[in-house]
């Protein structure tokens, strides 16, 4: 399966028109199929993962906070992108494979197409750079990590039997600022950590079938990640010092966590969206529809994250979205 480059067609002056609600903004993406992913992009923009439920392929677009859309689509047998990642020099990673065929790469995209592709062991549940410009994938469909230097070559870690689970389950991924991955490994209800170099360590979650899902590096410097069946969030320290924090809301499982500008974090519940600080304080606010996903923060504090819209919302059957705010609007309890 050959990638092409990423070209901006057709939709480059379409718009979605935004509608408000409180402190949110939403965008409704439903023409373009079902929001996947996200991560942001540049100030007021972000890239998001779409797949087109009626050709069943994937496409990647640029929204802005004003509605306008921008196709960004990958052209070729693509039929589903799991990860997705955007280097500081603009250059978009993204992980991604076929299931029918059982074939799965990681590819990495420039202004002028694509710079590589590398096929892959397993399917890539998520990507994530490294200060040297590097990427993490974490392999989940055959318990590997995987590292890709900037020029390109890969370098795949069979991870042990974790625990006594037969499949540890590698999900989310992030990358500290000296280079080693971090990554939950789900099924293990543990934390994993890996060196370039290959070396590993598993730390354990104190709740026993927590489900860690997702994984971020915090302005403090320790690790956070979302405990799904737990409804906690937690936090690694470089020590491998774990503590728990207890989410307010019951039975909502947390899943997605990014850091955000303020010396905070930001996650995604249901039906909520949290906010929590390095000293463990958390606070939550109704989203303003339904299941949110993915979340990602950009350098201006402006908070993405996607939206599943129920049918009796906006009419029609239930639509998927993007919805944003700013960190100062929450922080001043607009």
């Amino acid at each position: 399966m050959r990638l092409v480059a990423l070209v901006a067609v057709g939709l480059s002056g379409c718009s979605a028109l935004p509608r408000h609600s409180g402190i949110y903004t939403i965008i409704d993406l439903a023409p373009h199929g079902q929001v996947k992913a996200l991560v942001p992009a540049l100030p007021g923009h972000v890239l998001v993962v779409a797949d087109d439920l009626k050709t069943h392929t994937d496409t990647l677009l640029d929204v802005a906070a004003d509605g306008s859309v921008k196709a960004l689509p990958v052209a070729g047998n693509w039929r589903d992108i799991t990860g997705i990642a955007r280097a500081e020099d603009g250059a978009v990673w993204v992980s991604a494979g076929d299931p029918r065929t059982r074939r799965y790469e990681v590819v990495r995209y420039a202004s002028g197409g694509v710079e590589f592709e590398r096929r892959t062991s397993g399917s890539a549940a998520s990507v994530s750079l490294a200060p040297d410009g590097s990427a993490w994938v974490a392999e989940t469909s055959n318990d590997e990590i995987g590292h890709i230097t900037s020029a390109g070559r890969l370098t795949e870690f069979k991870l042990a039997r974790i625990g006594s689970v037969p499949h540890a389950g590698p999900w989310s991924i992030s990358v500290d600022k000296h280079g080693d991955a971090w990554f939950t490994l789900t099924w293990a209800d543990a934390i994993g950590r890996m060196t370039p170099a290959g070396k590993l360590s598993v730390f354990y979650v104190k709740t026993p079938k927590s489900r860690p899902l997702g994984i971020g590096i915090g302005p403090d410097g320790d690790v956070w990640f979302t405990e799904l069946t737990a409804n906690k969030i937690g936090r690694i320290s470089p020590a491998g010092v774990v503590t728990e924090f207890a989410s307010p809301n019951l039975r909502d499982d947390p899943n997605a966590i990014t850091a955000g500008v303020n010396g905070d974090l930001w996650f995604c519940e249901i039906g909520t969206i949290g906010r929590v600080s390095v000293s463990g304080e958390i606070t939550t606010r109704l989203a303003p529809f339904g299941t949110c996903g993915g979340i990602g923060v950009d350098q201006t504090g402006q908070v993405w994250f996607t939206q599943d819209i129920p049918a009796a919302s906006f009419g029609g059957p239930t639509r998927t979205a993007v919805a944003t705010f700013t960190e100062s609007d929450w922080l001043a309890g607009r």
